[in-house]
């Protein structure tokens, strides 16, 4: 048996002390010394080989307030990542327990913690693999020995030790929420890359999506504790650094990206077509994004120089010459204490929603990789889905008005429809950037439609519907009229 891993349960009658598994008493022997060895096994059948902690508890008795033993190795001291088996599905919690619910999730939240139920018996076996594959390569990017990583864990060890409330919400409200790993891939990042398989599958090449990290820790590695070592990399062109060990977030944000990929065809089935391309620009300077055209920003919350990220996401959404898709900036902040840098936005007035940019809140590849991929793949989503709706709205005009041949057919026309769709064909704006856009995701899009066919489409359907929308019964013959030369003009 190897000794990087540590086999445990949780001891309710000794406020959530750990025992180890092998020794489990007044249990079933399911999760005792048997357990343990077909645990084992799989962590060799997986070739892992490095630190770990697995604990099986009770949910049911489940309290604790000393997390940090959870993390700890006894022997040197050093922090471990730690797999929870519990006997509960936490789609199951989120709906019959919910306080549970969020108490579960506290052990499913981040790159230090995974949640796996022991009752989904032919899943257990493959999930539990799938789970030591995250943390293998979590450690290949040295993130548990790293600065950010650990601070963070220290941070989350805290919050949840003082979890709680002492009075009547007690038993009812958790004063800090976290989001669980499982709960939200199954319920948002698996729905949005289903969304963009759907809308893309008819698109025969690869789409590009161009992406801004601005963090002075893009091209560098990050920081390690001091008593470890490694070797610096400091080339520019991330995009090279695909089979080198390198520890900059500009190299592990694509790794993130193509890992859920993966994860995605492995279990779906089914491939997404879109590649990210990523630059980096390592200080919060407006002159140097307003040149350039990106689909999605990074932007990081704290720099070395003691300069906040916000300081230019303000400047951002002040200043109407950042290019992005449909004419605005689409931003993620990115930050391992959202709930700070959300509360200074607040104070800075900066507001998420306006219609002169899209902005996302806050999250973090390197600790919260599920949450942030939650928002990523929303704003992927968002961007796909705007550039179909004026197809489709195109497509929707055709069919309820191509058949009309007589004045008496316009009468069946809906005024509300006229109007609705009137109003989608006059954002001329968004119209414009997504048939002229040069670069970027829009620029992959629109190459796969005929965009001249479709100008003329547009201009058509807009005087015919402005026509339409004041029509009176007198001028429904000169309508029809408008319409057939309309269509011959169309048609040349």
């Amino acid at each position: 048996m190897s000794e990087n891993v540590g086999y445990y349960y949780i001891a309710p009658d000794t406020m959530g002390e750990l025992e180890s598994m092998s020794e489990l008493k007044d249990g079933d022997d399911r999760y005792g010394e048997e357990f343990q060895n077909k645990l084992q096994a799989l962590v060799s059948d997986s070739g892992f080989d490095k630190e770990l902690n697995i604990i099986w508890f009770d949910l049911a008795q489940f309290f604790s307030d000393k997390y940090e033993q959870f993390f700890s190795n006894s022997a040197d001291g050093k922090y471990r990542p730690c797999i929870f088996i519990g006997s509960q599905s936490i789609e199951i919690l989120q709906k019959s327990n919910f306080l549970l619910h969020k108490k579960i999730s506290q052990l499913d939240n981040n790159i230090w913690t995974y949640y796996i139920n022991i009752q989904e018996k032919d899943a257990f076996d493959s999930e539990f693999k799938n789970i030591i594959n995250a943390i293998k390569l979590n450690y290949s990017n040295n993130l548990y020995n790293s600065t950010v990583g650990i601070e963070y864990l220290k941070f989350f060890i805290r919050i949840c030790e003082n979890n709680y409330l002492e009075g009547g919400h007690s038993s009812q409200v958790l004063p800090f929420v976290f989001t669980s790993k499982t709960w939200i891939y199954k319920d948002s990042i698996k729905r949005n890359l289903e969304t963009i398989v759907l809308k893309t599958k008819d698109i025969n090449k690869v789409l590009t999506l161009k992406v801004l990290l601005i963090d002075d820790y893009g091209n560098k590695d990050l920081r390690l504790e001091s008593n470890l070592k490694t070797n610096s990399y400091n080339k520019k062109d991330i995009d090279k650094l695909d089979n080198t060990q390198s520890f900059s977030k500009g190299v592990i944000l694509k790794k993130v990206f193509k890992s859920f990929k993966k994860y995605y065809k492995k279990e779906e089935g089914e491939d997404i077509n879109i590649d990210i391309h990523i630059d980096v620009l390592e200080s919060p300077n407006i002159n140097a994004i307003t040149s350039q055209y990106y689909d999605i920003y990074l932007l990081d919350y704290n720099f070395n120089n003691n300069t906040s990220g916000l300081d230019l996401l303000k400047d951002i959404v002040e200043n109407n010459n950042v290019q992005g898709p449909f004419g605005k900036p689409w931003v993620i902040p990115i930050s391992s204490f959202t709930n700070a840098m959300v509360d200074e936005m607040r104070n800075m007035r900066i507001h998420f929603v306006d219609p002169h940019y899209e902005l996302s809140r806050g999250a973090d590849f390197i600790n919260t990789p599920f949450l942030f991929l939650h928002y990523f793949t929303k704003m992927i989503t968002n961007i796909i889905e705007k550039a179909f709706i004026i197809i489709d709205n195109i497509n929707k005009i055709q069919t309820k008005i191509g058949k009309v041949k007589h004045w008496n057919d316009l009468q069946k026309i809906d005024i509300n429809f006229v109007e609705r769709f009137s109003d989608h064909i006059n954002e001329k704006h968004d119209v414009k950037t997504f048939l002229d856009t040069q670069d970027g995701l829009l620029k992959s899009l629109s190459e796969n439609f005929d965009k001249e066919q479709l100008k003329k489409q547009i201009n058509y359907y807009e005087q015919l519907l402005y026509n339409l929308a004041y029509r009176n019964y007198e001028g429904n013959e000169e309508i029809i009229i408008f319409h057939d030369l309309l269509k011959q003009e169309l048609k040349q």
